[in-house]
């Protein structure tokens, strides 16, 4: 009704807490203009002893779903307002996120396929007498395409037998 979750945290461990505790405000400003009997409703639903919880048929006889105790106020506005704000906090989060195991798994995968493929790596290119024409940001590309380990929805592409390396300018 508002546009945002009943409970919210930053830690998982706290937000936890909160849904078993059911610890929840109706915050202002982004509840004043919801009804008594909405909040009432909310709180019935929010019960935390299952016994004194809404039943389906008691939520359905209540006066707000029941009923006309609604404000006449256009709450549309708000609520899409504050929709929007907590959607794209929470796919920033998911990016994020996303961002996080993506270089774990490089990270993962680099300390593992140095180890196990370096005669194949190594015969295709002599990291040793031409480190610096490959830049690490370059062997990163070569490992996770190598991998497999692409963004969402790409293409796995085949594992290449050899690298080639280019060089630009004089030395």
């Amino acid at each position: 009704l508002c546009g945002y979750p009943p409970f919210y945290d930053e830690n998982d461990s706290k937000l936890f807490e909160q849904i078993l505790k059911a610890e929840y405000e109706f915050d202002s400003p982004y509840w004043d203009d919801i009804s008594d009997s909405a909040k009432d409703f909310i709180r019935n639903l929010m019960e935390k002893d299952p016994n004194k919880r809404y039943t389906c048929e008691q939520a359905a006889r209540h006066p707000w779903i029941a009923g006309d105790t609604a404000l006449s106020k256009n709450i549309h506005e708000s609520v899409s307002a504050q929709i929007r704000k907590n959607f794209a906090k929470s796919k920033w989060r998911q990016a994020f996120n996303a961002t996080a195991v993506v270089r774990h798994m490089r990270k993962l995968h680099l300390g593992s396929s140095l180890d196990s493929s370096n005669a194949s790596v190594s015969s295709s290119l002599s990291l040793a007498s031409q480190k610096d024409c490959l830049a690490p940001s370059t062997l990163c590309s070569f490992m996770s395409s190598s991998s497999g380990v692409s963004g969402v929805g790409a293409d796995r592409r085949p594992r290449p037998t050899t690298v080639t390396t280019v060089h630009s300018g004089s030395k």
